[in-house]
């Protein structure tokens, strides 16, 4: 979730399509997807030591464990929050597999159709919704090597709804579906948070009214 000002940020200058690079076969990475050395991650990073790993907070220990397991849960959330401002979650309970499998799969029919096609739903300006990539300021900025998708999807009153895809035919009604579930695991997680505070469950509901959902969709080829 984040501010409805969200959606209004952005830019979309233009930017190459990664999969159109990537079939054209250049000798190497265009210089503008190439980042300095300082800000790569090396192999080192990614064996980091546990206290330096994202933390994983495992929702069925906090629905469902008994008082002292929930606890130990509900501290490291506490932790998380404060150390590190995000975190993983596990057995969260959101739909089914077969949801998320479909979510992927409608994603990646998109992603895989013609150019042309998606640049139909070609990212609107002064907006991060669309197809492209966002958040270009210059013409010299280092870009990720990936192609993205981003819509809002909740309040429905914020929705785009000429940049939701026809094609996959099943990518509007799975992307409601997912962002359903989506909301309903933000709610209950609001309410842990809220109550490792000491306050009511529904505090962030109240004075976060104009919160909206938003579900980027991104794409690294090789």
């Amino acid at each position: 979730m984040a501010s409805s000002s969200m959606v209004k940020m952005g830019s979309c200058l233009k930017a190459d399509d990664v999969q159109e690079l990537v079939k054209s076969k250049p000798r190497a990475e265009p210089e503008r997807y190439i980042r300095p050395k300082q800000e790569r991650i090396g192999c080192s990073a990614l064996n980091a030591p546990a206290s330096l790993q994202i933390p994983v907070i495992d929702m069925g220990r906090i629905v469902s464990g008994c008082h002292s397991t929930r606890q130990h849960e509900m501290a490291r959330l506490s932790k998380a929050c404060q150390e590190w401002g995000f975190f993983q979650v596990l057995n969260h309970g959101t739909g089914h597999w077969q949801l998320l499998e479909r979510i992927k799969k409608v994603v990646m029919e998109f992603f895989k159709l013609p150019l042309e096609e998606k640049e139909k739903y070609a990212m609107m300006s002064g907006t991060i919704q669309g197809y492209g990539h966002g958040f270009i300021f210059s013409d010299d900025q280092k870009l990720d090597w990936c192609d993205m998708m981003a819509l809002a999807t909740m309040p429905k009153s914020i929705r785009k709804q000429n940049l939701w895809p026809d094609r996959p035919l099943l990518f509007r009604d799975t992307l409601e579906a997912y962002s359903i579930e989506v909301f309903r695991l933000c709610q209950h997680l609001e309410s842990f948070i809220a109550e490792n505070l000491g306050l009511k469950p529904n505090i962030f509901e109240e004075i976060l009214a104009e919160n909206v959902q938003a579900q980027r969709m991104n794409l690294y080829p090789p």
